[in-house]
């Protein structure tokens, strides 16, 4: 804290300069830091020197005829450093999110978000003016974010964010599956796949036995409600002992159900694709999915 004497017009006044209050009475402009109460422009110097008490000996100057205090007039090291000498309040207030700040759920899990507290030097307790935005639906994998935003009295505003991962991996397991393909291979087939999670990748599939081709592997991967495929691969296709690459695509919305309870239920229902062998040669395949 410092006292600043200055004298206007032979009136003394007395200024307490405390950094953080709203009653010092002085604001920083370009990082110099001066009195609020100072008449900020005259039409003449001769005005202004004559009104701010004729010269520096007063206790101000005239600088492009603008009334500046001697005492509070120094250019400061930076704009924070100014104003907290000037009194502005120029801290943030702080966020603290309740337990983990990244949490990783697996399909069909319960959540109930924990919320956030919040402090202000000044202000204290701000945990009431806490707003947040965000929802976190366990049905459906993907990455959410929940936002947690704050401010204090001058305006001063902080966000926190809690990141929630719903992952996929509950539609993983064996799968009885039941096709009807439209093409060049058409009619209706019935196979095993194995499904089963990356271990590296939150939404990320192997299809084992993929349309009942044996040992053709395939990844999927999960976003929201749908399965999508989008993969070139070399295979053996026609069984002449020669692999060639196809292209296989395809999304499929409202791919799989989740089913509440003690231990949650994720199992896929329906996908549909197309395997493009080249040369105009096209599967369009619709499959059926009952989890054993």
């Amino acid at each position: 804290m410092k006292t600043i004497i200055v004298s206007i017009l032979g009136l003394i006044i007395v200024s307490v300069l405390s950094c953080k209050t709203d009653e010092s009475g002085y604001n920083c402009n370009s990082g110099i830091c001066t009195a609020a109460f100072e008449n900020p422009q005259y039409l003449t110097l001769a005005d202004c020197q004559s009104l701010c008490g004729g010269g520096s000996s007063a206790g101000y100057i005239c600088v492009s005829n603008n009334c500046i205090s001697v005492s509070s007039g120094a250019q400061y090291a930076t704009l924070i450093d100014c104003q907290c000498e000037c009194g502005d309040d120029v801290t943030f207030p702080t966020i603290t999110i309740t337990g983990d700040t990244a949490i990783t759920l697996n399909l069909g899990d319960s959540y109930t978000d924990a919320g956030a507290t919040a402090n202000d030097d000044n202000d204290g307790d701000l945990t009431a003016q806490i707003t947040s935005f965000g929802i976190v639906d366990v049905n459906k994998v993907g990455i959410y974010e929940i936002v947690y935003t704050v401010s204090d009295e001058a305006g001063n505003t902080t966000t926190e964010t809690r990141t929630v991962t719903v992952k996929a991996d509950r539609l993983a397991g064996n799968y009885n599956v039941h096709a009807i393909v439209a093409g060049v291979g058409a009619g209706t087939y019935d196979y095993v796949e194995n499904v089963t999670a990356s271990s590296a990748t939150y939404n990320k599939f192997f299809f084992d036995g993929f349309c009942g081709y044996p040992g053709l592997l395939v990844e999927g991967f999960v976003n929201g409600d749908a399965i999508t495929f989008n993969q070139i691969v070399n295979y053996d296709w026609d069984n002449s002992g020669i692999p060639y690459n196809a292209n296989i695509t395809g999304s499929s919305v409202n791919a799989y159900t989740v089913t509440a309870g003690a231990i949650p239920l994720a199992e896929i229902t329906t996908l549909t694709y197309t395997i493009n062998y080249g040369s105009g040669q096209i599967d369009f395949v619709t499959a059926t999915y009952t989890k054993q």
